[in-house]
């Protein structure tokens, strides 16, 4: 039998729990769940790479020298923190607050207007026992509130991306195969 779910229910319950690491650098961060998200969406990876300064390598950058190149021009728009999120967002932080020490990135799941958002973050909460790159990252991707100080805004995909609502329809595998088949893994 054929399951249905959103394509972004489907990307964040195929994420929730693992560790992503897309570059086989450093291990699972913050920015990996970004590059995972964009793949899975045939969305430009905007990298943290190049800059100068102040978060050279870091989060920060995607938002602070937003347009990298023209195809992440045409495919996000840079929206400010002071708009409302949205499912699919990619929203950045500084580090400005404590929370984020090093800047943050993470991708909305909802923004229900206080001063969180709820997010699936990766490598901002406590590691786990199976954390496979330990010393280098913490936390699993997880579904979490996050504060929205020092949040410096999103951005979000240009493309026409429908993440609520929109139905596929999968072959018969049931979830926990899928995930494997998602995460490039062959089945048993």
């Amino acid at each position: 039998m054929a399951f249905e779910l959103s394509r972004f229910q489907f990307w964040l319950a195929s994420v929730l729990g693992a560790y992503i690491d897309q570059d086989n650098f450093a291990g699972a961060q913050c920015w990996d769940l970004h590059a995972h998200f964009a793949r899975f969406f045939g969305l430009p990876v905007i990298n943290t790479t190049g800059g100068s300064g102040q978060w050279a390598g870091y989060a920060g950058t995607m938002y602070r020298d937003y347009p990298q190149t023209a195809a992440i021009e045409a495919a996000y728009e840079q929206i400010p923190a002071s708009q409302p999120g949205k499912a699919g967002d990619t929203a950045v932080w500084g580090d400005s607050f404590w929370y984020y020490p090093k800047t943050h990135v993470a991708q909305v799941i909802e923004d229900v207007g206080y001063e969180y958002l709820r997010c699936a973050s990766q490598n901002s909460s406590e590691g786990r026992w199976d954390n496979p790159f330990p010393g280098q990252s913490s936390g699993p991707v997880l579904d979490q509130w996050l504060p929205k100080k020092g949040l410096l805004g999103y951005l979000r995909p240009r493309t026409g991306l429908v993440l609520q609502g929109e139905i596929v329809t999968a072959p018969s595998y049931t979830l926990d195969e899928q995930f494997l088949l998602n995460l490039g893994l062959t089945l048993p």
